[in-house]
Parts: C-alpha cells; structure tokens; sequence
C-alpha cells in the first residue's frame, strides 16, 4: 500500500474502522448481524470500485491503442494493394 493510502484514509475505510469498533462492542445479535452485512457490502462496493477503476483504464489504453493501430493497418494495407499489382504487373 502506498505511504498517501496510510496517512489519509478513504471513507470506506473509515466507514469499516468503525464498524469494526461498533462490531467489537456490540453484545446484540441483530446488531452484529447487519453489522456484519454493512461490512459485507462495503468489501463488495469495494470489488466494484477497483474493477470499474481496472475497466476504466482499459478503455483508456484500448482508445490510444486506436490512434496507433487504425494508421499502421490503413499503410499495411495499401502497401499489400501496392505489393500485388506491382507482383501482377511484373508477372
């Protein structure tokens, strides 16, 4: 984990603290129980979050990529046009 992740806590992980000091004092069943499915969720929300960030920087490489293929596939293209009409001229 980053040292910035450390010293400045995100919500969720501020949210989960105090569920888990509310967890630790907590002496009735039902409270523990939506406790621990608010934790739950939280740790779900979490997943979600990374793999939304994980997508959203795929996307980013997959639209750049874009600017480098499109170009070298049009040049590929019209080289091999080129190859075989000079192929069949020569023939």
């Amino acid at each position: 984990m980053a040292p910035a992740a450390r010293c400045c806590p995100t919500p969720d992980r501020r949210l989960a603290d105090w569920l888990g000091h509310e967890l630790a004092e907590s002496t009735d069943g039902e409270r523990t129980r939506l406790i621990h499915e608010l934790m739950a969720l939280i740790h779900t929300r979490r997943g979600l979050l990374e793999r939304l960030r994980r997508d959203a920087q795929i996307r980013a490489w997959l639209d750049a990529w874009l600017y480098v293929h499109v170009p070298a596939t049009c040049a590929l293209l019209s080289a091999l046009a080129a190859h075989v009409i000079v192929v069949f001229l020569y023939w």
